[in-house]
């Protein structure tokens, strides 16, 4: 089963890694931006300034980049190279600002790193592992 798994992931990886340079042009529209507002509303009700925040299956970066307003630190994970390679390329064209803001290769099924909460400060932090 786990094999059936990697095979199925390893497509939707292919797949948006294909579309990468066009996804955000598709403008899925008004709902999309829709869910994408009522999904940070939620998370702001949730978290703090202070708190770091991953954006699992972040794709091209776009819910990333708005939490990056609102949050110490934002990580966003994508199992799709491409979506990644986008993202970067926003920051790197000045498309938008890079705030604390990090993109990382990966499987949200499978996080590359723990968050460890400092009691003195108050702080949390994404630690790699």
């Amino acid at each position: 089963m786990e094999i059936i798994g990697r095979l199925r992931k390893k497509k939707v990886a292919e797949h948006y890694n294909r579309i990468s340079k066009y996804y955000d042009g598709f403008g899925f529209g008004f709902l999309k931006r829709l869910f994408e507002f009522r999904l940070y509303v939620e998370i702001l009700t949730y978290l703090g300034p202070g708190d770091a925040v991953l954006d699992v299956a972040c794709g091209t970066g776009n819910m990333s980049f708005e939490l990056t307003t609102e949050f110490n630190r934002v990580y966003g994970i994508d199992i799709s190279k491409g979506m990644l390679k986008q993202a970067k390329l926003k920051i790197r064209r000045g498309k938008v600002e890079k705030r604390n803001i990090e993109f990382i290769d990966g499987d949200g099924e499978y996080l590359p790193f723990v968050f460890v909460y400092q009691k003195q400060r108050g702080e949390k932090h994404g630690v790699f592992v």
